[in-house]
């Protein structure tokens, strides 16, 4: 059999490539898409026996697609939209479901899972790709199998294991924007029942943008990694992985967005108190900005696991997950997109979490079941605040939280008769959020030590008029706001799963699932006096069927899922000005309901020997039903603008469909050619529904040319992404309330890379 190559796939399944795969199939060749094996429902299974929809790319696919980060995956999943936020963030969205606010007293929608470990902040779940074995997507509530609770879905990065035999690999890749990639992996036994693996990578690359207040590249890269493995079978039953990671990325500067609007800025002279206006244009281009508050960005994370698995007897196995993670986030962001500091952000994040896991499976002749219980513990801190040096003022707060979290989940599937499985599946969680938050708010003059003299005023120190973060940290240099310290909030929730599988044939199935999901509530952290009142927790009610097959000689794989979503108490996140309109006020509130329908539709097709093709196609039909926006000012009553909102990160179509051509072999190796093109339709980029800040409809060309030696140790690729060099917002920020801008974050432009790796 030859290998699978799936490219980012994509969308038509034209009547000519199935006429294809019948004339092919009438010559009996031997080739045939290879078997997929995932672990979607934490067991080893065919991609084809798993009824659910779930999407899997092996390492070879992925280093084929130029797959960097987890970015890249977004084209080559139906209905997923995922991108780094303005907080290296990681923005994920399945079938419309995610979160797009960062801060750490939100949950996401979509889990990420690092080895079947749970990430529980945006920030570090945004992932390089270097030591992967596979990344699975799963679409759809995920509680009945997995230790945390996801309502939208789950991404798992399955990273690589320790080899039998002494191997390692050595790779470096440069390209534009000077791009600056070195990794190295060495693995192999260290005694009969010992192994070990330890994998190393350096990468740096040159921010998109140019500044113009200081002449750096805005938005660089520059992390390190470090992975350490170790594998011990002492007996045949019993298997123990200790694994331990690190991450430190710390560029020059932060991500900074393209202003969308014009921005009119009032300023305070400091030595006159006069009063100025100034209004600087829009960003016409967005790769060019021109800001004076993006000096700090880093993300540092740590973290440990040990996974045991123990055979019991044939059919039964016990399984205990346990992890620590440690995060250390800081960033500051300029939102006011000027040169002038009249709204830079800043934010910083410690926070440290503990897993512990137990899964007992069993597989009988009919019955097979996995049941757990899952605890999961999380405290951390934040420092966080606004720095306004126009008004002369700044405030900034401090803050605790925790979350404390007890599940119990099972599924059960029993084969009725040859062909007809039925499932039940069940998750019952608790959750305990505490909070407690501390604002001062602060004048610059005083800060900066001013004082009046027969000369005028003066001050002891003037650099202190446009702070750093660094220079606020509560000592009672300000005046502070009442303490916020509300009780805990509680949440329960039971969330059932009902599903059924028929084989209608050797090579198909058709399955149909009713799931339920939750994603718990908590206060909202980011209030300058504090929330004392918690948000609710939203639900979900999922329905899906799907049929899958693979036909014509194993040549021609086609999958495809229906569903209805039914969402509500949504948790939202905007900002709105304050009263008196000098301020920002960040809302966070449970908005009302919606409606998520769709298709979605993946297809590999080996055309040849040499040719396969990919394709994949999403219909999503987002609404809100409704939407409560903050009371109006007047009757003090929530006003329902779900006619006047469009949900984020939902494009009605995303598609994509790729090529992968084997050259002959020149006797030295195989030369490969990979193309592929993908669509998605307007994408509204924030709640609340800009027009100027939604991305229209627009296509991305990637193509690399890869090189192989016969004997598979060396690897060579030249590869271009965004070929046409199309701009592209991914992220935005609507502050026309409050300083009075609309704000883009965008795409990569055109980028291209020679890479090349050492095997053996």
């Amino acid at each position: 059999m030859i290998k699978s190559h799936r490219s980012i796939t994509g969308a038509t399944l034209t009547m000519s490539l199935l006429t294809l795969g019948v004339q092919a199939s009438e010559t009996q060749t031997p080739f045939a898409i290879e078997e997929v094996t995932v672990t979607a429902e934490r067991r080893e299974a065919n991609l084809q026996d798993v009824p659910v929809a779930v999407s899997s790319f092996s390492q070879s696919d992925l280093q084929a697609q130029q797959v960097t980060t987890l970015g890249d995956l977004q084209a080559m999943v139906p209905n997923l939209s995922i991108h780094k936020g303005d907080a290296n963030n990681a923005v994920a969205y399945i079938r419309g479901i995610g979160q797009i606010d960062s801060i750490a007293f939100f949950e996401p929608g979509v889990g990420i899972y690092l080895d079947d470990v749970y990430l529980g902040r945006a920030q570090g779940a945004f992932l390089d790709v270097i030591d992967v074995e596979r990344i699975e997507v799963l679409r759809g509530p995920q509680g009945s199998l997995y230790g945390r609770n996801t309502v939208g879905g789950a991404i798992k990065y399955v990273s690589t294991s320790p080899t039998d035999e002494f191997s390692g690999k050595l790779s470096s890749t440069v390209g534009n924007y000077d791009r600056r990639d070195v990794k190295a992996t060495f693995s192999g036994p260290l005694s009969e029942t010992l192994k070990g693996q330890v994998t190393l990578a350096s990468l740096q690359q040159e921010g998109y943008a140019d500044n113009q207040f200081d002449g750096k590249g805005d938005g660089d890269s520059d992390s390190q990694y470090l992975r350490a493995v170790l594998a011990y079978d002492p007996t045949d039953n019993l298997s123990l992985d200790f694994s331990v990671d690190y991450s430190d990325g710390e560029p020059n500067r932060s991500r900074t967005p393209a202003k969308e609007t014009p921005i009119t800025i009032t300023t305070v002279d400091p030595y006159t108190f006069g009063l100025s206006t100034q209004t600087f244009a829009r960003d016409e281009d967005p790769f060019k900005v021109n800001v004076d508050f993006n000096r700090v960005e880093f993300t540092e994370t740590k973290g440990a696991s040990l996974n045991a698995s123990w055979n019991i007897n044939s059919d039964l196995n016990l399984k205990s997950i346990s992890s620590y993670r440690e995060l250390d986030y800081g960033t500051e962001l300029d939102l006011d997109g000027t040169p002038i500091n009249a709204f830079g952000i800043f934010y910083f994040n410690d926070q440290k979490q503990y897993s512990q896991e137990f899964q007992l499976s069993y597989q009988g002749e009919h019955l097979s079941a996995i049941s757990g219980v899952y605890y999961y513990k999380e405290e951390g801190s934040t420092f966080d605040g606004g720095i306004f040096s126009n008004f002369l003022i700044a405030a900034a707060g401090e803050a605790e939280f925790s979350t404390e979290s007890y599940a119990v989940f099972g599924q059960f599937d029993y084969a009725i008769s040859d062909r007809l499985t039925a499932t039940l599946g069940f998750r019952y969680t608790e959750e305990e959020k505490d909070y407690q938050r501390q604002t001062e708010d602060l004048n610059l003059t005083t800060l900066a030590g001013i004082s009046f003299g027969s000369d005028g005023v003066s001050y002891a120190n003037p650099a202190l008029l446009s702070p750093s973060s660094k220079d606020l940290h509560l000592d009672g240099i300000g005046v502070a706001r009442p303490l916020a310290d509300p009780d805990g909030a509680s949440f329960d929730n039971f969330s059932p799963k009902l599903g059924i599988k028929y084989q209608s044939s050797e090579n198909a199935q058709i399955y149909a699932n009713a799931s339920t999901g939750f994603k718990s509530g908590g206060f909202n952290g980011r209030m300058a006096d504090g929330q004392l009142e918690p948000f609710d927790e939203e639900t979900l009610m999922s329905y899906e069927a799907g049929y899958k097959t693979q036909v014509w000689d194993d040549r021609v794989r086609l999958n495809a899922a229906l569903f209805y979503n039914q969402y509500d108490d949504l948790q939202v996140s905007s900002f709105e000005a304050s009263a008196d309109g000098n301020s920002l006020l960040p809302v966070f509130s449970n908005a009302g309901e919606a409606i998520m329908q769709g298709v979605e539709i993946e297809l590999t097709a080996l055309v040849s020997e040499r040719l396969t093709v990919t394709a994949n196609v999403g219909y999503l039909d987002a609404e809100y039903k409704e939407f409560f926006a903050e009371a109006d000012a007047v009757n003090n009553v929530a006003v329902d603008v779900s006619d006047e909102r469009h949900m984020v990160n939902t494009p009605t179509w995303d598609a994509a469909i790729g090529l992968n051509y084997e050259l002959a072999n020149n006797g030295w190796g195989t030369f490969t050619m990979v193309a592929d093109v993908s669509y998605r339709s307007k994408t509204y980029l924030e709640v609340n529904s800009s027009e100027n800040l939604a991305q229209g409809g627009h296509s991305l060309i990637n193509a690399a040319l890869m090189f192989e030696s016969n004997d598979e140790q060396w690897h060579v690729m030249l590869g271009g992404r965004n070929l046409s060099d199309k701009t592209y917002r991914q992220h935005a920020f609507d502050l026309s309330a409050f300083p009075g801008v609309e704000l883009g974050y965008y795409g990569a432009p055109r980028t291209y890379s020679l890479s090349a790796s050492y095997s053996f």
